[in-house]
């Protein structure tokens, strides 16, 4: 299977359009998942999680170099919540779906968005809620092109092209554009066993005593990715 990428169309150094391949980019994140252990994602909502992912990495196309941005998806019917982060330094993004029990007040599918660059000093936060009737592929569009219009993105428009996801500018064309690049993705989270147990590092001995006590090793689960470290007590530094 092809290397998921996003394809970016220039005209006079400016982006016009951004594009993903969502069944490549599908593929890795489908083989990620049966590579490790970590909670497997309903079949149903497959193609909800397709969707979101591939909208952020076309929009991933629009942040700056060492942006980082996060988002999670609560969708009250299914009872679940989708977690999805992007680096744009790494070109890296990571996924997944978690069980949820919605309290009464949370009736509606809302989806909760993290900024982050460190060089523009950016790092925003926007909360949306969807109190219309959609189907979910369209309340997921619904809330992403929310975001856009309230992070100065108000020009561009989410086209799909066969097995393409667009973000392009309404009033130019895809075709003859003055430069045209690609950016390899590649989904992985970035955590290991060593940053994992550097979490640890800041307690103090008699808690550390206390929490290898009963157990040789403790479990630790990553909250991006989910993969599950064995740390032993001669690990924590």
């Amino acid at each position: 299977m092809a290397k998921p990428c996003v394809t970016i169309g220039l005209r006079s150094g400016e982006i016009i359009y951004s594009s993903v391949n969502t069944v490549d980019l599908m593929g890795a994140f489908l083989d990620f998942y049966v590579a490790h252990p970590v909670e497997t994602i309903p079949k149903e909502l497959l193609d909800d999680v397709k969707l979101l992912i591939s909208l952020g990495a076309v929009y991933m196309a629009f942040m700056p170099d060492d942006g980082l941005f996060a988002w999670t998806l609560s969708l009250p019917e299914s009872r679940r919540k989708v977690f999805a982060a992007f680096d744009a330094s790494t070109r890296s993004f990571v996924a997944r779906s978690h069980s949820w029990e919605p309290k009464d007040y949370e009736k509606t599918p809302r989806l909760a968005l993290q900024s982050v660059s460190r060089r523009l000093g950016l790092n925003s936060v926007s909360t949306f809620d969807c109190i219309e009737k959609l189907s979910s592929e369209e309340t997921i569009r619904h809330l992403f092109v929310r975001h856009l219009r309230d992070n100065g993105f108000s020009d561009y428009r989410i086209e799909s092209a066969g097995e393409e996801l667009l973000l392009k500018y309404p009033d130019e064309d895809t075709g003859g554009c003055d430069d045209l690049f690609r950016i390899p993705l590649t989904f992985k989270c970035g955590c290991t066993k060593e940053r994992v147990a550097s979490v640890f590092s800041g307690i103090s001995r008699a808690d550390r005593d206390f929490l290898f006590e009963k157990n040789r090793t403790v479990t630790v689960e990553c909250p991006r990715c989910g993969m599950k470290y064995e740390l032993r007590k001669n690990e924590i530094k």
